[in-house]
């Protein structure tokens, strides 16, 4: 009794690596912009992509110059203390598979490959990628943007309506629009400071809640301006631009709320992503064809962890 054939002739390999060609193509064009870690956090380039672990040195200058006494031979002397650090690379895959019937019935009745498989892959290690730039790898000893070491950290005023730190919600507001912009200040006051001015302007995230309540409520009683608007108007040479993240909500202490300044510069901190996407040729399975994506990802490096600030629990 003949068996049936478990591989594809030549003219349907032909379709189908058409078809990956397809598939590819409008894998590439279609947008996630929920992810946001790759517009949030400068890329650090000239990484190659066979790479499997980046160096890279911070370095410190010790020395001051002082008045100079006549005849004096103690003078003083710079010095430079570097330290070497690295972060490992690590690859993040996913797979998608079509098997040889669903290939020869799209053969067959000119239908093309449903490209959703495709799609769900590139989006599942878009998404890992986003979480590792975010918060890092635990599993791996990777570090996100949330929870670099070393950071600035600036408490939140007590609230006079509770005796607590939270704002509230629009829906049950606790602050007044002057403790949300002083809270707002003095996290990009504590952070400028600690930078001595040597960096560029400061990116504050916060929660879509926080951030909706300081775009809604007004900094005075007779006032039009928001608490957004009046502590970035306030303080303009050192907030470049204040968004809301869902990740706010539970990157802070013990999972709750946190916002976030720092200077959105890649000579300051920066992530790993030193191989973008990419698709693998097709393996062959027990009657289907597996298709690889995977990308490469070390997570952030902090060149000056203090230019990172924390406010927990607003």
């Amino acid at each position: 009794m003949p068996q049936p054939s478990n591989r594809l002739d030549a003219g349907e390999r032909v379709f189908f690596d058409t078809q990956l060609i397809a598939i590819d193509k409008r894998t590439y064009l279609k947008k996630y912009p929920e992810f946001k870690s790759r517009r949030l956090i400068p890329t650090i380039p000239d990484i190659p992509s066979w790479a499997r672990g980046h160096r890279w040195t911070a370095t410190t200058e010790v020395g001051k110059a002082r008045l100079a006494a006549s005849n004096a031979t103690d003078v003083p002397v710079v010095d430079v203390n570097s330290t070497k650090n690295e972060s490992l690379i690590h690859k993040y895959w996913l797979s998608y598979k079509y098997d040889d019937d669903e290939i020869r019935a799209a053969i067959a009745t000119g239908v093309p490959l449903d490209v959703a498989r495709a799609m769900a892959c590139r989006r599942g290690v878009e998404q890992l990628v986003d979480e590792v730039l975010a918060t890092g790898d635990a599993a791996v000893g990777s570090l996100g943007l949330f929870n670099q070491t070393g950071g600035t950290t600036v408490v939140a005023s007590t609230k006079a309506a509770s005796g607590l730190k939270p704002w509230g919600t629009l829906a049950a507001p606790i602050a007044t629009g002057k403790e949300v912009a002083n809270d707002i200040m003095a996290l990009a006051a504590g952070v400028a400071s600690a930078m001595k001015d040597v960096s560029a302007k400061l990116t504050i995230l916060m929660p879509i809640d926080n951030y909706l309540y300081a775009a809604g409520t007004a900094y005075g009683n007779a006032s039009d301006v928001s608490a957004l608007k009046f502590a970035m108007s306030t303080m303009s040479d050192i907030i470049d631009g204040v968004e809301s993240w869902w990740r706010c909500s539970t990157a802070g202490d013990g999972g709750g709320t946190v916002m976030l300044a720092y200077p959105r510069d890649e000579n300051v901190l920066g992530g790993i992503v030193n191989q973008e996407y990419m698709v693998d040729a097709p393996i062959r399975g027990i009657q289907c064809e597996q298709r690889v994506g995977w990308m490469k990802c070390g997570g952030v490096i902090s060149r000056y962890p203090y230019a990172i600030g924390k406010m927990h629990g607003i």
